[in-house]
């Protein structure tokens, strides 16, 4: 069998809203550059996501030369598109300086802050998904996650909860051979999808560490999945009980988790920053 590469890196520019596929990217301790750095958030500073509003996945932000970004150098427009709404256009920062309107965030269990990007974001994203929020970009260094499995804290931005989420392409094609409907990869939103490897073989990665390109990761975990794998991307629905649709229903069957719930991929901290390159080899070390 062929050596381990990387055959896909993903970034969500917005939490929960549609991802992006990108040839390169920066992996920083906090997760990827320009990955989940904007998060909508209620009046209370609650996240948002597809749980409770599947009508995200039908937002589709666009941020220029994205195979070209640097180390949080780049400043640029982000362009958010949606179906039957006009086109919003957001300055997006990344250097502290240009904060302002300090915005609290709470995703889970953790506090962090980030800037409000302002009214005209807010009214967009209220009016498309019927619910008053605001768009706040995340600022690093600001949240930290506390894992109970490697009892340290981390940084992260707007992740739920570990920097890095990887998954085998052959565990979706097997999940995809048992399930009664097909569920295409990015629905399960992972950072970077794993190519020449057994299925769920990422699984026996859980406790070591793995380098791609210039980074290094430990792999802390198997990734207990939420509903949002469920949603239809193409309609932005949830069905009232997600646990009996696809691909949740065949999970259960043979992925099911001793604490409950089912298991896909494996959740990642970064030990070593650095560039990855869709094509990369992954090396498994101690």
């Amino acid at each position: 069998m062929m050596a381990p590469f990387v055959a896909r890196i993903r970034l969500h520019l917005i939490k929960s809203c549609a991802g992006t596929d990108v040839p390169q990217a920066y992996l920083d301790v906090d997760g990827f550059v320009h990955d989940r750095d904007l998060v909508l958030v209620e009046p209370d500073g609650l996240f948002m996501s597809q749980r409770d509003f599947p009508r995200m996945a039908l937002i589709r932000p666009h941020l220029g030369r994205l195979e070209a970004l640097g180390r949080l150098q780049h400043s640029g427009i982000l362009v958010v598109r949606a179906p039957s709404m006009p086109d919003l256009s957001v300055a997006f920062f990344h250097h502290q300086s240009d904060l302002n309107m300090p915005r609290t965030v709470r995703i889970h269990e953790d506090d962090g802050w980030g800037c409000d990007m302002g009214l005209e974001a807010a009214e967009w994203f209220g009016a498309f998904l019927a619910n008053p929020c605001a768009l706040v970009r995340m600022v690093h260094h600001a949240r930290l996650h506390h894992s109970s499995v490697l009892d340290e804290s981390f940084e992260v931005r707007g992740q739920d909860g570990y920097p890095v989420h990887i998954l085998g392409a052959p565990s979706c094609d097997d999940l995809n051979h048992r399930a009664s409907a097909y569920t295409p990869p990015e629905n399960f939103r992972a950072n970077i999808l794993i190519g020449g490897i057994n299925p769920y073989e990422e699984d026996t990665w859980v406790g070591r560490r793995i380098c791609i390109g210039k980074a290094v990761m430990r792999v802390v975990k198997l990734n207990q999945r939420c509903p949002i794998p469920t949603v239809d991307q193409n309609v932005g629905e949830l069905a009232d009980d997600p646990w009996r649709e696809e691909p949740l229903r065949t999970l259960l069957t043979y992925r099911e988790a001793p604490e409950g719930g089912v298991t896909l991929g494996v959740n990642c901290v970064v030990d070593i920053p650095g560039d990855i390159h869709r094509g990369d080899t992954v090396e498994i070390l101690a």
